[in-house]
C-alpha cells in the first residue's frame, strides 16, 4: 500500500483544536472555543469540455498516510479524498496535487446541519404511506455521515433536426349489425423541423456511493451558488473523488438533454399517438465543472433489517429504502378494488336492466 506525503487538517489559531465547516456560520468553526474563521469565497468558472476530455478515468486505490494531528497510520481505500482519522477524529484532506487526473473546480457547501438532516429523514419516512407506523416511531438513524460526492455539471447549446410520424385520434360512429358503435381512429401526419435549446446546470453524479437515480430524486441542488473549491469546506466531512470519466459523464448529460429535446418537440404538436420520432442533435459549446455536492448519508434498522437513506445537504430533500407493511398494502389494494367496484357496478347493472 503506497504512502502519501501528507494531508491537511484545519487548526484553530486560537486554541489549536481541529476546526470544522459549520453550515450555521458558513465558515470554519471551533467547537471548543467558538472561534470562527471566514473562508475566502470566489465564484468558479466553467471549463471547455473538449480541452479536458482526455484526462480520463483515474482508478481508486488503497493508500496510507500519517495523520498530521496524531501521527497515526491511516488507510484510505477506493475514491475517498477526505476522511476522519479513526484514532483522533481529525478530518484529513488529501493534498490534491498528489493525485493524478482532474481536480475539483467547485464545491457546494453544506447548509443543512446534522441535526436538521435527521429531522429531514424523519419527515421523509413519515410520508411513506406503506411504511409501518412502528418503524416511523422507532426511527433512530445511526451516525449521520456528511459526504461531498463528486459530480460533473454541464452546460451546452444544442441544435436538433427531427422527423417523425404523429397521430391525432378522432371518433366515428359505425353500424355493426343492429347497433351503432363509436370507433376511435387515427389520422396520421408527418412532422419535421429544427429546434434549438440551451441547457444549463445538468448534474451528472460520478460517485461510487450513489446512483444517478438517487441524485435525481433529491436533485434540488442550487448549483448557481457553487463556490470555488477550497479544502476548508471539507473540514469535518468526508469527500470522494470521481469514479466515472468526464467523457462518460458527458454522455449521460447528453442523454438527459436528448430526453428534454424530444419532450419539447412532442409538446409543440401535442399528438395523441407517436409512430416514430428521429432526432439528430449537434452539441455546441459544451462546458463543465467538476464539483463536490453535499449529502448526508445514514441508515436505520427495523426488525433486524438495515435501511439506507440520503439527505440533500442544501435543501433537505430525502430518499432511500423504507420498510413496507403488508397490511397497509393489502388495505390499499382493497380500497382500490372498492373504488373500481363503485364505478363498474352501476354500469353493469344499467347494461343488464336496459
Amino acid at each position: 500500500m503506497p504512502e502519501l506525503n501528507g494531508t491537511q487538517v484545519e487548526k484553530c489559531s486560537n486554541c489549536g483544536a481541529d476546526m470544522i465547516y459549520s453550515p450555521k456560520h458558513r465558515a470554519l468553526f471551533c467547537p471548543y472555543c467558538d472561534s470562527v474563521k471566514e473562508i475566502k469565497l470566489e465564484k468558479p468558472k466553467y471549463k471547455d469540455f473538449f480541452a479536458n476530455a482526455k484526462e480520463g478515468y483515474v482508478a481508486g486505490s488503497d493508500v496510507k498516510y500519517h495523520c498530521p494531528n496524531c501521527d497515526g497510520l491511516v488507510g484510505l481505500t477506493g475514491f475517498t479524498t477526505s476522511l476522519k482519522c479513526p484514532f483522533c477524529g481529525a478530518t484529513n484532506v488529501i493534498k490534491l496535487e498528489e493525485l493524478k487526473g482532474l481536480k475539483p473546480d467547485s464545491v457546494l457547501p453544506f447548509l443543512i446541519a446534522k441535526e436538521e438532516a435527521v429531522e429531514c429523514g424523519r419527515r421523509w419516512l413519515k410520508k411513506k404511506i406503506f411504511a409501518p407506523r412502528k418503524a416511523k416511531k422507532m426511527f433512530d438513524p445511526k451516525e449521520m455521515k456528511g459526504i461531498y460526492i463528486p459530480s460533473f455539471i454541464f452546460n451546452a447549446d444544442t441544435f436538433s433536426k427531427y422527423d417523425g410520424r404523429f397521430g391525432e385520434e378522432y371518433q366515428v360512429q359505425v353500424k355493426r349489425g343492429d347497433q351503432i358503435v363509436t370507433e376511435t381512429r387515427v389520422r396520421w401526419y408527418n412532422v419535421s423541423g429544427t429546434i434549438s435549446k440551451d441547457f444549463a446546470h445538468i448534474i451528472v453524479e460520478a460517485s461510487s456511493q450513489t446512483t444517478q437515480k438517487q441524485i435525481n430524486k433529491i436533485n434540488s441542488f442550487d448549483v448557481e451558488n457553487l463556490e470555488q473549491y477550497n479544502k476548508a469546506f471539507l473540514a469535518g466531512y468526508e469527500a470522494e473523488r470521481y469514479s466515472q470519466t468526464l467523457t462518460d459523464s458527458c454522455n449521460v448529460a447528453k442523454d438527459i438533454m436528448e430526453d428534454k429535446i424530444r419532450k419539447a418537440i412532442i409538446a409543440q404538436y401535442n399528438p395523441d399517438r407517436i409512430d416514430y420520432l428521429n432526432v439528430h442533435t449537434t452539441y455546441n459549446s459544451i462546458t463543465y465543472q467538476y464539483s463536490l455536492l453535499p449529502i448526508w448519508q445514514s441508515e436505520f434498522s427495523y426488525k433486524q433489517k438495515i435501511y439506507n437513506f440520503i439527505v440533500n445537504g442544501r435543501s433537505g430533500a430525502s430518499t432511500g429504502k423504507a420498510p413496507v407493511s403488508p397490511l397497509r398494502v393489502l388495505i390499499a389494494v382493497f380500497l382500490g378494488l372498492c373504488a373500481i367496484a363503485a364505478v363498474l357496478v352501476p354500469i353493469i347493472y344499467y347494461m343488464l336492466t336496459d
